[in-house]
């Protein structure tokens, strides 16, 4: 999922960002996703990923960051209340059983299919500010999928330029 998350956004020309690019063992990781959401635009969160571990505990990281996202658009000063977010699950309404406080939000769902997330990735970043026509142009003529690009396990530093983007502001 987050290959094609990438993809998508890197094919129209916004830069992903990751907490996983910010490679300093002196920050706590907090502090790296509250830096990215301060500095960031647009944020596409996928809380599909909340399968329980061997503990019978949840994972969750991605609703958790979802959390200050929504703050800094709400209690943020005039650019930070200029943040959009598109917030992905599995499928409709599944949220609802574990963090039911984010009902109102429209949660698209995947399917947990990377292609399926793909489009609204896409619909997001063309829906940016009309000064971005460029960008709109170039979202509309890229590939509609990441499958040309081989499978990877590569590091989100390593990935994001094979998609065609670039890290850094």
């Amino acid at each position: 999922m987050r290959d094609a998350l990438v993809f998508a956004v890197s094919v129209c020309r916004l830069r992903p960002h990751c907490v996983l690019e910010v490679n300093n063992g002196g920050t706590t990781r907090i502090d790296k996703i509250v830096t990215l959401i301060r500095d960031c635009r647009w944020g596409i969160h996928d809380i599909s990923r909340t399968e329980l571990n061997a503990q019978g505990l949840p994972r969750f990281n991605m609703p958790l960051e979802l959390g200050p996202f929504l703050d800094a658009h709400r209690f943020g000063d005039a650019s930070q209340r200029e943040k959009s977010c598109l917030v992905l699950d599995r499928e409709p309404f599944r949220f609802q059983t574990f963090i039911s406080d984010v009902a109102g939000q429209d949660i698209v769902p995947h399917g947990d299919q990377p292609d399926r997330a793909i489009a609204p990735s896409r619909r997001c970043a063309i829906g940016s500010p009309p000064s971005c026509g460029n960008k709109r142009r170039a979202c509309r003529a890229a590939p509609r999928s990441p499958r040309a690009l081989p499978r990877s396990k590569a590091t989100f530093r390593k990935f994001v330029p094979r998609c065609g983007g670039r890290l850094g502001n």
